[in-house]
């Protein structure tokens, strides 16, 4: 745990919270008053904070269904793979799927650490989520995801290739739809 013994230097001042993680780029340009920097010093006592805490790894590089996802993700214009939250995810550079999820239709979360979660198009949304192999996720489906549980059906591969095409199309770039439109 990082705890300050001083305020740190006119330049790289911020916030009492911002200031206890690594890397973090400063937004403020003022020195921190006494009663800011008291708080720095008592918030990891007060709240168990602990700073930049990564999120467990919740997914197996070894896992067949992950690998053919990376090769038919990884094959769109300039898409890379990162990992947020925990999960492998696909970005050119906005985020277009994510390996692995989590619902809380029942009102308990629900685990589906096998699935795809993708954009969807409102006008294809209530036709997928008649499908018992999709649904919605936690946190991400009120901004218009759907997620496909791989462990409902056999994948079919051509219809995860379509669904990352849509999701592709929705949030990446005007310029990189027309290189996807190219190939």
């Amino acid at each position: 745990m990082k705890i300050a013994t001083r305020p740190a230097p006119v330049t790289s001042s911020c916030h009492p919270e911002c200031m206890m993680r690594d890397n973090y780029p400063s937004h403020r340009n003022h020195q921190p008053d006494a009663q800011s920097f008291r708080r720095l010093v008592a918030l990891p006592r007060r709240c168990g904070y602990r700073g930049n805490v990564p999120h467990p790894i919740m997914f197996d590089d070894d896992d067949p269904r992950l690998a053919e996802l990376r090769a038919v993700a990884l094959s769109f214009p300039e898409a890379f793979e990162k990992v947020s939250w925990g999960r492998p995810v696909f970005c050119a550079p906005k985020m277009f799927a994510m390996y692995g999820g989590n619902s809380k239709a029942t009102g308990e979360m629900v685990s589906y650490p096998h699935s795809l979660l993708v954009k969807v198009d409102e006008s294809d949304r209530a036709a997928l989520q008649q499908d018992s192999r999709f649904y919605y996720p936690a946190y991400m489906g009120p901004s218009g995801w759907l997620g496909l549980d791989f462990t409902a059906a056999k994948v079919d591969w051509d219809e995860v290739r379509e669904l990352l095409d849509a999701s592709f199309r929705l949030v990446a770039a005007k310029r990189l739809v027309k290189l996807l439109d190219a190939q």
